[in-house]
């Protein structure tokens, strides 16, 4: 599997991004899919999120792209560089021509696109190709199509840089307003998520029943009755609710609902928390899941004192029979976590 990450906003806050500048924030009241989406909402100057993975040369983007009419964005869009801070390329959007442009660099124009983006406050699904080397390249598609002249072969490595580490989604300057959602990327690894990431959202599952399988930890109210309300939040209240046990091998098993995912084709499911070591002790837990009779666990996860995004693997198949996803397998699913 290549996917390095997937996300679309939807636990409710900003834990995906590595830093966030200027009230880039968070939107229930647009979205693409699920319940939120990201807003740049046009005050502080560049509103900006950062986004740091592990350096790869080569790899496909996706994001869900909605300009506000009145507010266009005009320029930087998205860029992308090393965590030392060198800016190796970006995506620019004229606001003028509704159309988008491929730079090199800091400001090395390359290609400009012919397809034009039609209305302003409408979604629009951005993919991109990037491949950093002396004989490079970019592509871009919109809503599925390529942009014919939208291409670039050449040159992507200003310098001495292979890879590229670090996304920046962001407008170019105050009073400009846009929505990012279903945020992913693929790298080139692997034989499976290795190319254009294509449709498809992500959409947050809470739990909505304690499971009697397992209920060792503890709630806030000092017992372990209903310990699903405490953890069910989007987003997160904190320590307003929540469970917590300090004993290894602790575990806490959550129901799902009825998934109402019929006539959609499930890619991958995955369990997503906020979590924090109570101490810096150096705590892990495990994020699990139970599709049926059996439970499948995930690597020993480090906590922070703070509290942070934590995410289990990705399960491209059911793994109890290793066949395609199911809505009748998310249905009654059981999800939870443990103290390692």
């Amino acid at each position: 599997m290549a996917r390095v990450f997937t996300d679309g906003a939807e636990m409710g806050d900003l834990l995906f991004f590595n830093s966030v500048a200027s009230n880039f924030a968070v939107s229930s009241a647009q979205k693409r899919s699920g319940d939120y989406s990201y807003q740049v909402p046009g005050s502080g100057s560049t509103p900006s999120a950062t986004k740091d993975i592990t350096g790869i040369s080569e790899g496909y983007l996706k994001f869900g792209w909605r300009p506000v009419n009145g507010n266009s964005p005009n320029g930087k869009v998205l860029t992308w560089g090393t965590t030392g801070g060198t800016e190796l390329g970006s995506l620019r959007y004229s606001s003028a021509s509704k159309q988008f442009s491929l730079y090199t660099s800091t400001g090395t124009w390359v290609a400009n696109g012919t397809i034009v983006i039609p209305a302003l406050d409408a979604w629009y699904l951005i993919e991109l190709y990037i491949k950093i080397a002396d004989a490079g390249a970019l592509a871009l598609k919109i809503d599925g199509v390529a942009d014919s002249t939208c291409v670039f072969s050449g040159d992507t490595k200003p310098g001495a840089d292979t890879t590229f580490s670090r996304l920046i989604y962001r407008v170019e300057a105050a009073g400009q307003q846009c929505f990012f959602d279903d945020l992913a990327l693929n790298d080139t690894a692997g034989a499976t998520d290795n190319s254009w990431c294509g449709e498809g959202g992500v959409i947050a599952f809470d739990p909505n029943e304690s499971d009697d399988d397992a209920n060792q930890w503890l709630g806030q109210d000092g017992n372990n009755d209903d310990n699903h309300l405490n953890v069910d939040e989007e987003p997160s209240d904190g320590d307003t609710t929540y469970n917590e046990a300090s004993t290894s091998g602790y575990l806490d098993l959550y129901q799902l609902g009825d998934a109402s995912l019929s006539g959609k084709t499930i890619r991958r499911v995955f369990v997503e928390a906020r979590a924090r070591d109570t101490v810096a002790a150096g705590g892990q837990i495990k994020l699990d899941i139970k599709p049926g009779s059996t439970l499948y666990k995930s690597s020993a996860i480090s906590l922070l004192t703070t509290y942070s995004r934590i995410v289990g693997p990705e399960y491209t198949t059911n793994p109890d029979d290793s066949n395609p996803w199911e809505d009748a397998d998310i249905d009654g699913m059981q999800i939870g976590q443990e103290v390692v």
